[in-house]
């Protein structure tokens, strides 16, 4: 019991010495607790980080690569490539193909091999649109573009081509042009590992003018739909700048996708006028409303490079009316119009 008493009274005399030390041992143990928090900054500050694209590459397995020197799609669906080989790569080789790759799918297109200076080179025009012979790519996720190299005994595997869209001094000519048959644009994109790749994107709702027909008795417009199909009443409207009257066309088929609108020069033109007034032309089909102009050209400024002819034509008896189409900057119709009093008439042309 002594021994047990001697016990009872030792630790409550540790606990009142730890009761009295704990304000000093909170101190302590803060001050400790923000001069750790000072030395992780400090730590933070000193490690660099690699940035995500340099750990994407170093997680890559470092295979053999062939660099494009020209890679384009200057026309809007033809792929153009010319491909440098290393000569590590360039022993027994006698032919070469383009792969293309997305997910499961391979598509192969044959490619020429030709001795350049310095050593192979491998050239390729790839038509990735749906015109025959065409590899009629859809969008999704991009294609990746991969070279195999064939030696004597028809092996070879693909190699992946390192390299982007080669730039190009700026002119009257944009780079990506888009296909003027289905309005996609096929765009050649470098990935984060530095492969070249192929993206392609589907056209939205255009209103395509593809010709203005001006003669002696009548003017008319070709209008081809490009990203939709109409479904019920297409009309072009004209719509005066300025303010006025506007006016409201049916089409009539004349192909597939392919509308003609017939103008009412007449009304446009009213008696009495003599300045020439500005229509703007717009697409109407149920709550769709597009411009009609052009936009499936290569062209950075269709005004200054599209110049459609003007043309007098027969409007009303004793009238006829001077049409002068032109493009906008953006590749929209617009119409003038001058009235042009021929001379009186008693009401027979």
């Amino acid at each position: 019991m002594s021994g047990t008493g001697m016990n009872g009274a030792h630790l409550r005399d540790l606990a009142s010495d730890a009761l009295r030390r704990w304000p000093r041992l909170r101190v302590a143990l803060r001050r400790a607790d923000r001069q750790l928090s000072r030395q992780v900054t400090q730590l933070k500050g000193a490690v660099q980080t690699p940035a995500p694209r340099r750990i994407f590459r170093a997680a890559l397995p470092a295979g053999p690569s062939i660099q494009a020197r020209f890679v384009g799609v200057l026309d809007g669906h033809t792929l153009n490539l010319d491909l440098e080989v290393p000569s590590a790569l360039a022993a027994d080789v006698v032919g070469a193909e383009l792969h293309l790759v997305r997910g499961s799918t391979r598509l192969t297109v044959p490619a020429d091999l030709r001795h350049a200076s310095g050593g192979l080179a491998v050239s390729a025009a790839v038509l990735l649109c749906g015109r025959p012979g065409g590899l009629d790519l859809p969008p999704g996720d991009p294609w990746r573009v991969e070279c195999r190299l064939i030696n004597e005994s028809g092996g070879g595997d693909p190699v992946r081509v390192v390299g982007g869209l080669t730039e190009r001094p700026a002119g009257p000519t944009v780079s990506t042009p888009p296909c003027p048959d289905s309005g996609h644009r096929y765009r050649p994109l470098t990935d984060q590992a530095g492969r070249l790749t192929l993206a392609v994107a589907a056209p939205g709702a255009l209103a395509e003018l593809t010709d203005v027909r001006l003669d002696w008795t009548g003017a008319s417009l070709d209008v081809r739909t490009v990203g939709w199909h109409a479904d019920g009443p297409v009309e072009v409207g004209l719509e005066p700048r300025g303010g006025g009257e506007s006016f409201r066309i049916g089409g009539e088929p004349v192909g597939p996708d392919l509308l003609r609108f017939a103008l009412p020069l007449s009304p446009m033109t009213e008696t009495g006028r003599v300045r020439e007034r500005t229509f703007d032309v717009r697409l109407y089909a149920g709550p769709r409303r597009l411009r009609v102009g052009t936009v499936l050209h290569d062209l950075t400024n269709p005004k200054k490079s599209l110049r459609p002819p003007a043309a007098i034509v027969w409007a009303a008896p004793g009238r006829s009316v001077r049409v002068r189409p032109y493009f906008t900057p953006a590749g929209s119709l617009a119409l003038a119009c001058l009235p042009i009093q021929s001379r009186p008439t008693d009401g027979n042309s």
